[in-house]
Protein backbone atom coordinates (compact mmCIF):
# COMPACT_ATOMS: atom_id res chain seq x y z
CA UNK A 1 0.00 0.00 0.00
CA UNK A 2 2.82 2.50 0.76
CA UNK A 3 3.91 1.87 -2.82
CA UNK A 4 0.42 2.66 -3.98
CA UNK A 5 -0.31 5.71 -2.38
CA UNK A 6 2.93 7.07 -3.18
CA UNK A 7 2.98 6.20 -6.60
CA UNK A 8 -0.82 7.67 -6.63
CA UNK A 9 0.37 10.76 -5.03
CA UNK A 10 3.03 11.51 -7.43
CA UNK A 11 0.87 11.26 -10.30
CA UNK A 12 -1.67 13.23 -8.57
CA UNK A 13 0.75 16.08 -7.66
CA UNK A 14 1.73 16.05 -11.62
CA UNK A 15 -1.97 16.41 -12.70
CA UNK A 16 -2.27 19.47 -10.07
CA UNK A 17 1.22 20.93 -10.77
CA UNK A 18 -0.03 20.79 -14.31
CA UNK A 19 -2.85 22.74 -14.21
CA UNK A 20 -2.85 26.18 -15.62
CA UNK A 21 -5.31 27.20 -12.90
CA UNK A 22 -3.13 25.82 -10.32
CA UNK A 23 -4.15 26.71 -6.60
CA UNK A 24 -4.90 24.88 -3.31
CA UNK A 25 -8.55 23.89 -4.15
CA UNK A 26 -7.53 22.35 -7.82
CA UNK A 27 -4.67 20.67 -5.97
CA UNK A 28 -6.52 18.85 -3.50
CA UNK A 29 -9.20 17.81 -6.32
CA UNK A 30 -7.26 16.39 -8.63
CA UNK A 31 -4.97 14.65 -5.46
CA UNK A 32 -8.79 13.31 -4.54
CA UNK A 33 -9.58 12.14 -8.15
CA UNK A 34 -7.15 8.80 -7.90
CA UNK A 35 -9.77 6.99 -9.78
CA UNK A 36 -8.64 8.62 -13.02
CA UNK A 37 -5.32 8.02 -13.04
CA UNK A 38 -3.29 5.81 -15.16
CA UNK A 39 -1.69 3.41 -12.99
CA UNK A 40 -1.00 0.70 -15.80
CA UNK A 41 2.33 0.68 -15.07
CA UNK A 42 2.67 -0.27 -11.37
CA UNK A 43 1.76 -4.01 -10.55
CA UNK A 44 -0.63 -4.33 -7.46
CA UNK A 45 -0.42 -8.05 -6.96
CA UNK A 46 -0.75 -8.52 -2.89
CA UNK A 47 2.62 -8.66 -0.91
CA UNK A 48 4.34 -8.06 -4.12
CA UNK A 49 3.93 -4.35 -4.24
CA UNK A 50 6.19 -2.80 -6.81
CA UNK A 51 6.70 -1.49 -10.58
CA UNK A 52 6.50 -3.34 -13.56
CA UNK A 53 9.56 -4.22 -14.88
CA UNK A 54 11.08 -1.34 -17.01
CA UNK A 55 11.55 -3.30 -20.20
CA UNK A 56 7.14 -3.57 -19.75
CA UNK A 57 6.84 -0.01 -19.18
CA UNK A 58 5.64 1.60 -22.47
CA UNK A 59 8.68 3.04 -24.54
CA UNK A 60 8.44 6.64 -25.31
CA UNK A 61 5.01 7.13 -24.85
CA UNK A 62 3.32 9.78 -21.98
CA UNK A 63 1.48 8.74 -19.21
CA UNK A 64 -2.12 9.66 -19.22
CA UNK A 65 -2.35 11.17 -15.93
CA UNK A 66 0.88 13.49 -16.73
CA UNK A 67 0.63 15.11 -19.80
CA UNK A 68 3.34 17.70 -19.55
CA UNK A 69 6.45 15.74 -18.51
CA UNK A 70 9.49 17.99 -19.81
CA UNK A 71 10.62 21.24 -17.48
CA UNK A 72 10.49 23.57 -20.45
CA UNK A 73 8.02 26.01 -19.53
CA UNK A 74 8.14 29.72 -18.92
CA UNK A 75 4.85 30.37 -17.89
CA UNK A 76 3.70 31.70 -14.60
CA UNK A 77 2.35 28.85 -12.47
CA UNK A 78 2.75 25.97 -15.22
CA UNK A 79 4.96 22.75 -13.57
CA UNK A 80 6.40 20.52 -16.49
CA UNK A 81 8.58 17.77 -15.46
CA UNK A 82 10.15 14.66 -16.36
CA UNK A 83 9.12 10.95 -14.88
CA UNK A 84 12.09 9.09 -14.45
CA UNK A 85 11.45 5.14 -14.39
CA UNK A 86 14.28 3.45 -11.93
CA UNK A 87 14.21 -0.21 -11.70
CA UNK A 88 12.34 0.15 -7.78
CA UNK A 89 10.62 3.22 -7.90
CA UNK A 90 9.99 6.17 -10.06
CA UNK A 91 10.96 9.66 -9.58
CA UNK A 92 9.44 13.00 -10.54
CA UNK A 93 12.30 15.67 -11.69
Amino acid sequence: NFLKFNALTLASMGVAYANPMHDMHSMHKNHSINHDLDTSFINFAPKNLKLLDPKQFPQGEILKALPLLKNESKEKNIFRATLEIKENHIELI
